[in-house]
């Protein structure tokens, strides 16, 4: 065994704090032999040394007296990368979305290839930037960031489950991404996609259209998950984990009566054997072609349900609450759409200044397409 010598540290334990030297292998656990004062009492113990993060924890295995003075044999603990990869999936599978931890399983897959083998505290921000720079070869900027989360949010759990005293990653940043696809339909658009659509994927685009609903949501939607008395749709697993009600307007509840449940149905979208629709991705395309529509994804159908609410004036908070995002920031790229509130704050101006410099007076000022009309009373 390549041991080699490190330097003097101390050991806490609930009566003092003792000094001794210890010896140890970074690449198996390893038993040390030192001498420490004898009147140190709490025997039996897991000990945790402090100002040291390559050790988690210390377990004395026997004792022996020699000279008077007492020798202690150690075990010392060490925490690789792996370990705590699995203890992340663990974590991963048991708190995130079926999506999620798969997402976090490809994502430890190719950090594994990097940092295999290697101590937790051998892991610092710098190799994660060297990490980082070489994906960047491979992949997109995106693809990165999310990898770069992984690790991040990895290394946080390590610090609440004791294995490092603080997250020396946390400082890495993420490459800036382009900003996000917004694709959407025209009215005109909607109109041509729901006539070339097949009996069973008319009434889920229409779905799509009129709630905002992922794919993934629809098609794992129940009848128990359908209130039509109070004209509401509840979403039990979103991409948030949190349980989120939609409501139905008339052109969703027309064709949700049409479809009505089937005797022994469970699912809103099911086929003949009484299955849910899992596989749509050539019916939506060929929709799409018959339609004369390109470049656009079934989640686009999402953007359009976002853009056609804010087109229609509504705020950029209520479109935040029906699309399910935590943060606004993420709504905030559909908000180009209506420049109404823009207007309206530089209008304000105008009416101010214009009821300082002639009071009493009605005042209508005009522009190709655009008028102001206001009073100054």
């Amino acid at each position: 065994m390549n041991i080699q010598k490190i330097h003097s540290t101390s050991l806490s334990g609930p009566q003092e704090k003792v000094w001794f030297s210890f010896r140890w292998n970074k690449y198996v656990p390893c038993y040390h032999q030192e001498t420490i004062s004898s009147n140190y009492q709490d025997r039996g113990n897991i000990f945790y040394i402090s100002g040291r993060t390559d050790i988690h924890a210390v377990q004395p295995l026997f004792w022996d007296i020699k000279g008077g003075r007492e020798m202690i044999t150690l075990m010392v603990e060490h925490t690789f990368f792996e370990k705590i990869c699995k203890e992340y999936l663990q974590f991963s599978k048991t708190n995130k979305t079926k999506k999620s931890y798969e997402r976090d399983i490809l994502s430890i897959k190719h950090l594994s290839e990097y940092f295999s083998g290697k101590l937790l505290e051998e892991i610092t921000a710098r190799d994660l930037e060297q990490y980082k720079n070489r994906r960047r070869i491979k992949v997109m900027p995106a693809t990165v960031n999310r990898e770069l989360s992984c690790i991040k949010h990895m290394f946080n759990k390590a610090v609440q489950w004791g294995y490092l005293k603080k997250n020396p990653l946390q400082c890495v940043m993420k490459f800036k991404e382009p900003p996000a696809r917004v694709r959407y339909l025209t009215e005109e658009e909607i109109e041509r996609l729901e006539n070339s659509c097949i009996n069973h994927l008319r009434p889920i685009v229409v779905m799509a259209l009129n709630t905002g609903m992922r794919k993934s949501e629809i098609l794992n939607l129940k009848w128990s998950d359908i209130d039509m008395r109070n004209r509401l749709v509840i979403i039990r697993h979103t991409k948030n984990n949190e349980i989120k009600m939609v409501p139905i307007n008339n052109t969703l509840y027309f064709h949700l009566v049409l479809l009505s449940p089937k005797p022994n149905g469970h699912y809103v979208f099911e086929n003949k054997n009484g299955k849910p629709y899992t596989k749509i991705f050539k019916g939506f395309k060929a929709a799409l072609r018959r339609a004369g529509i390109s470049d656009f994804r079934f989640h686009d159908l999402r953007h359009t349900f976002a853009s056609r609410l804010v087109m229609a004036g509504v705020d950029i908070r209520t479109v935040q609450e029906l699309l399910g995002h935590k943060s606004l920031r993420m709504t905030m790229k559909y908000s180009h759409l209506s420049d109404k509130h823009l207007r309206d704050a530089v209008d304000k101006l105008t009416q101010e200044i214009a009821a300082k410099k002639m009071p009493g007076r009605r005042i209508e000022l005009r522009t190709p397409g655009f008028s102001v009309r206001c009073s100054t009373n």
